[in-house]
């Protein structure tokens, strides 16, 4: 899909308080995905259209209208994968902007993390799924900044993530930025050591 096309699927997908055109900032268009965590394997899609197509990617998608962002993770994982989850089972980890210069669009990704779920995967017309072993990713065919945020995600941290790129294309990143949120009691066992 050109990227002229995702914008305007995703615009029609945005909540309207996401954008501002007219003040000539980027126009913010409002995703979720959720890492589900099965001891040490993760679940991974192989994406068959939208701006991941050919990659793989944790499952997820937009926001509609009227939804909260834990409903609408808990919507995704059941149509994309077939697997239920509880809200409580959600753990919210920050969210990554990634700022496309080409378009001036920025593409905001809320991140969850869940490692209770019930009920059995199966593939969706979103694309097939596997699960991976986290020393295992299939790196090489995903967006190139889980590298810097899926570490945090083992240790439940809160992380924040900004990305600057020319394009669609992974190669074109100009910069980027994490801000950790370490929780109190991993600080501490760090100065006792």
């Amino acid at each position: 899909m050109e990227s002229r096309e995702f914008k305007e699927l995703a615009r029609k997908n945005s909540r309207p308080a996401d954008s501002n055109e007219a003040s000539g900032a980027p126009e913010t268009i409002s995703y979720n995905i959720c890492v589900l965590i099965d001891n040490d394997k993760l679940l991974l899609k192989f994406a068959n259209r939208g701006i991941s197509k050919g990659k793989w990617n944790f499952p997820g998608g937009h926001v509609e209208e009227g939804e909260t962002l834990e409903e609408s993770v808990i919507r995704e994982i059941r149509e994309e994968t077939g697997l239920v989850l509880e809200q409580e089972s959600l753990f919210y980890h920050g969210k990554i902007d990634k700022t496309i210069n080409s378009d001036n669009t920025l593409h905001r990704i809320h991140v969850f993390s869940s490692r209770s779920f019930t009920g059995r995967i199966r593939d969706s017309e979103e694309g097939a799924l596997m699960w991976f072993d986290k020393k295992s990713l299939p790196e090489g065919e995903m967006w190139k900044d889980a590298k810097l945020w899926i570490d945090h995600i083992y240790k439940s941290r809160k992380f924040d993530v900004d990305i600057a790129q020319d394009n669609y294309d992974d190669s074109t990143v100009k910069s980027s930025h994490v801000r950790v949120n370490v929780p109190i009691a991993e600080k501490k066992k760090k100065i006792r050591n």
